[in-house]
């Protein structure tokens, strides 16, 4: 049988970060959640944290049942809690739809509407010099 490859992570290699978010997880010493949903049916909060360096998607099902679940706290891994946040409900993404966790390319992901949601940084950043941003987006529509 084949030997698994060793896992790599971004933060591991490349240190130093003022913040860093994922739905993956960035580094092998993080020991945090993931993300903080407000579940539809209740609008009730929990922590969803990783299972094998991924977004725990069981319990995430498990919390949110058949409704929508959206992210009211996007936890930062670079140990510098710089959190994003939202507490208005219309205002936040969305991770799960009716009772199935959102995709892209078969990976957990959000939705932003592309007007109204958006997540808010907790702490400010002091300077954007020699500032490197690095993001994937998947827009859902052409223009």
């Amino acid at each position: 049988m084949p030997k698994a490859a060793p896992v790599s992570f971004l933060l591991d290699t490349y240190s130093g970060a003022s913040a860093a978010y994922s739905l993956r997880k960035l580094s092998s010493t993080y020991i945090g959640n993931c993300i903080r949903v407000r579940r539809s049916s209740d609008n009730t909060e929990q922590n969803i944290g990783f299972v094998s360096n991924v977004l725990d998607t069981a319990s995430l099902l498990t919390f949110c049942g058949v409704g929508n679940g959206f992210v009211t706290t996007w936890y930062d891994q670079s140990g510098n809690a710089k959190n994003t946040t939202q507490t208005t409900a219309i205002n936040q993404p969305q991770i799960v739809s009716s009772g199935s966790v959102i995709l892209t390319n078969t990976k957990p992901a959000m939705t932003f509407s592309g007007t109204s949601n958006y997540l808010q940084f907790s702490s400010n950043f002091s300077s954007f010099n020699n500032t490197s941003i690095f993001n994937v987006v998947a827009p859902s529509t052409y223009g």
